[in-house]
């Protein structure tokens, strides 16, 4: 059945085998290991927590019991009521402990076992209630001998019991150890037969595929060792091959070698043909040769010619630049001067208005100071009259005697203030006559510096007009500059352009040159080519 069937898909069948039996190994030890970890985590768990609640219920019932020694070693009142206290905490504990344990008993036996200890701990209650009341009245001897003698027995079987309780729940965690140990081991032990099933297949299943492939891969290859010697003539036996990877790889190297036979054929065919052909491009190649290296020649006489004429053009472009930079730069200063004369003009203008205003200002003056003399000469007047009154006023009081010596100094006082007024009014007018005396020499400057200053503006206004005139003709001269240097840089860039084409003509030349060059030197190693080529094709044996 291995041999009808293709290499893939016996390796598809054999792997899909291997790897189901490991997956499915895989999924039982999974399946496995969880329930014994589940079940191992559940019994921990559980006997985690019965013996937590184990150990705090005997923790709380030897300490219920000491509680009751200490309550019968003392005969204070309020330490028998604070001892009383703790024992009542106590029994909530118990109590607590006890239901706890109630909620975790998931077995008959457990629940028989816990309402067993609840039971046994009401009657010892009862006991220890009895020995605190025995306290209470006084009789301690009995007290004590109840503690001692029959409360004793009930205490060491609720103990005992737990402490039994405990260690078959230890016992019983041993004993599922060793349940689960021996799951685990079954599983190992399954794991390592199906390991050993799985080897064992693959290693017959190796076998099967090995001669499967062994015997036609043998044929194959002593066949490419046949064509590698040269020898086409030898057909590959097809019918040693099954329908699989390796009968199609036959067919198809079978194919390959009568593709070699036929291009084999050819070549040796059209090796003779290249071979004459090279030897025609040969000829034709010298002649190519020798016209370009004539062609070169005079290229290079006329690339030298148009050097020269370019160069000629730079130099003219490059004195017409300098002129028009020339006139570009006169005509910057005559625009530069024009606009200092136009600023100087305004300037003037200003001065002159200002000194015509100076002027106007300074006749306001002198019209000014005339009116302040005619003030002056009218206080001056006052003042004479004032005078005379004081005199008359003197005269009146020396002529009243006693009675008018008061009026007499008042008299002297208006004198002496009216001459003083004089004095004042006679240097008032001495300084506005030597104010007018200014203000006429400074209208006269200002007269004839404003005659001065229209002279000025009328012939910097002609500079002004002669100055527009050369701006005029400095921009036509620009103008026509940049002309000349426009058309002379067209004439630079066609020279460029043309000495530029008559450079890549060159250049081409050489290149068609160095490929014709080239072509020769490729010519000659495809005839050598094509002798090897034919020695080499000589190896097949075709016939």
């Amino acid at each position: 059945m291995l041999s009808r069937i293709s290499i893939a898909r016996a390796m598809q069948w054999g792997f899909g085998i291997a790897i189901t039996m490991v997956f499915a190994l895989g999924i039982y030890l999974i399946v496995v290991i969880s329930n014994v970890r589940d079940h191992f985590n559940t019994l921990v768990t559980h006997n985690l927590q019965v013996q937590s609640v184990l150990s705090d219920l005997r923790f709380y019932t030897v300490t219920y019991r000491r509680f009751a020694l200490d309550y019968g070693l003392t005969t204070s009142a309020s330490a028998h009521q604070d001892i009383q206290k703790t024992i009542d905490e106590n029994d909530k504990k118990v109590a607590a402990s006890l239901k706890r344990f109630r909620e975790v008993a998931d077995t008959a036996d457990m629940k028989r076992f816990m309402e067993t200890v609840q039971t046994r701990i009401n009657a010892y209650r009862d006991m220890q209630n009895h020995y605190l009341s025995l306290i209470d009245q006084g009789e301690i001897d009995k007290a004590r001998v109840e503690m001692l003698g029959p409360m004793l027995a009930p205490f060491n079987t609720i103990v005992d019991s737990l402490s039994d309780l405990q260690e078959t729940l230890l016992k019983q965690g041993i004993t599922m150890k060793d349940e689960e140990s021996k799951a685990m081991g079954r599983a190992i032990v399954i794991e390592a037969i199906v390991g050993a099933v799985l080897l064992l297949f693959l290693v017959i299943f190796g076998v099967l595929l090995t001669r499967k492939v062994n015997k036609p891969l043998g044929v194959l290859i002593e066949q490419m060792n046949t064509v590698e010697k040269g020898d086409l003539r030898t057909r590959l036996a097809l019918t040693q091959f099954a329908d699989d990877e390796l009968g199609r790889a036959a067919h198809s190297f079978d194919q390959m070698q009568q593709g070699i036979y036929r291009l084999a054929e050819g070549v040796q065919r059209n090796t003779q043909i290249v071979e004459n052909a090279s030897q025609t491009m040969l000829e034709r190649m010298a002649n190519t040769t020798l016209r370009l290296d004539q062609q070169k020649s005079e290229i290079s006489t006329v690339a030298s010619a148009m050097s020269q004429l370019q160069a000629s053009f730079a130099d003219v472009a490059q004195h017409t630049v300098t002129a028009a930079q020339s006139a570009a730069d006169v005509k910057g200063h005559a625009t530069n001067s024009q606009e200092v004369i136009q600023a100087s003009l305004n300037q003037t203008e200003s001065l002159s208005g200002a000194i015509s205003e100076a002027s106007v200002v300074t006749q306001a003056l002198k019209n000014d100071s005339a009116g302040i003399e005619m003030i002056s000469q009218v206080i001056s007047n006052i003042t004479e009259q004032t005078n005379l009154l004081a005199l008359n006023a003197a005269i009146e009081a020396a002529r009243a005697g006693e009675a008018g010596r008061g009026f007499a100094v008042v008299a002297n006082e208006i004198r002496s203030l009216a001459q003083k007024t004089q004095d004042s009014i006679d240097e008032i007018n001495q300084t506005i006559d030597v104010i007018q005396n200014h203000a006429d020499q400074a209208v006269s400057t200002m007269e004839i510096s404003q005659t001065q200053m229209q002279s000025g503006l009328e012939k910097a206004r002609s500079s002004q007009e002669s100055i527009g005139h050369v701006m005029t003709s400095a921009t036509t001269i620009d103008g026509m500059s940049h002309m000349i240097a426009a058309a002379t840089e067209q004439q630079l860039d066609v020279a460029k352009e043309l000495a530029h084409s008559i450079h890549e003509i060159h250049q081409m030349s050489q290149d068609i040159h160095r490929s014709v060059h080239d072509t020769e030197k490729l010519s000659e190693e495809l005839k050598s080519t094509s002798r090897s080529l034919s020695e080499v094709s000589a190896r097949f044996q075709l016939a």
